[in-house]
């Protein structure tokens, strides 16, 4: 009877492949010797602990020395990935603030350019761009993490 472990090795693996074989080899490398060549090695593949056919005892003796003297590949190097910085969370509701009085502050100028059918002194209007530019670079400084101490409302 034959046991467990035997017909473990014959039953196929999820990806299709019998487990405990190695991979299929597809690439044939093939070199001539000597007929006295051709005899040591199928005695020295025969008188293995586990003899071996001299194709066999060839494969392993020189995918050894090719391990021993070819270094593994080295993966490639990824760049770790970047970091958002952290907001800062309390200028940001500052912020938010400012930009609602902003806000206002133009739909009133907007109301008062209809109702009138003018638009306000262009030191208001500069005033205003000077205010928005402001907020702007704070936001930014904000959303980057930073802290600029001097905000006021």
């Amino acid at each position: 009877m034959r046991g467990g472990s035997e017909m473990t090795s014959s039953t196929p693996s999820a990806n299709g492949k019998a487990l405990g074989r190695p991979p299929k080899r597809t690439h044939v490398m093939s070199f001539r010797v000597s007929d006295e060549e051709a005899a040591r090695i199928a005695s020295a593949a025969s008188g293995l602990r586990r003899p071996r056919t001299a194709g066999d005892a060839c494969r392993a003796l020189a995918l050894k020395w090719a391990m021993d003297r070819v270094p593994d590949p080295v993966p490639p190097r990824r760049a770790p990935p970047r970091r958002k910085p952290a907001a800062d969370v309390e200028m940001l509701a500052r912020l938010l603030g400012q930009l609602g009085k902003l806000g206002s502050n133009v739909n009133q100028l907007a109301r008062q350019a209809n109702t009138h059918g003018r638009l306000p002194e262009t030191k208001v209007l500069l005033r205003l761009a000077n205010d928005v530019d402001a907020l702007k670079r704070s936001l930014q400084l904000a959303l980057v993490g930073g802290n600029d101490g001097d905000q006021g409302e």
